[in-house]
C-alpha cells in the first residue's frame, strides 16, 4: 500500500511538472485558452511511458523465487 501511494504520488508530482514546464515552454505559441491542452497531454504521455516504467522498476519488489 504504502508502495502504490508512493509510485502514485511520484505519477502526479511529475504530471504537475511536466504540465507547468511545457506551459511556460510553449508561451506565446499557444492560445490562452488551449495552453492547459496543449502543456497536459504531452506531459501526460511522458510520465506514461517514460518515468512511470523507470519508477515501477525502481520500486519493484522482488520475486517470490528471487534470491541474493
Amino acid at each position: 500500500m504504502k508502495r502504490k501511494f508512493l509510485l502514485f504520488s511520484l505519477d502526479l508530482g511529475i504530471l504537475v511538472v511536466a504540465v507547468f514546464c511545457l506551459r511556460f515552454i510553449l508561451g506565446d505559441l499557444v492560445p490562452e485558452n488551449w495552453k492547459f491542452l496543449a502543456s497536459f497531454v504531452p506531459g501526460y504521455l511522458f510520465m506514461m511511458f517514460v518515468t512511470r516504467p523507470f519508477f515501477r522498476r525502481k520500486f519493484a519488489e522482488p520475486t517470490k523465487g528471487w534470491t541474493e
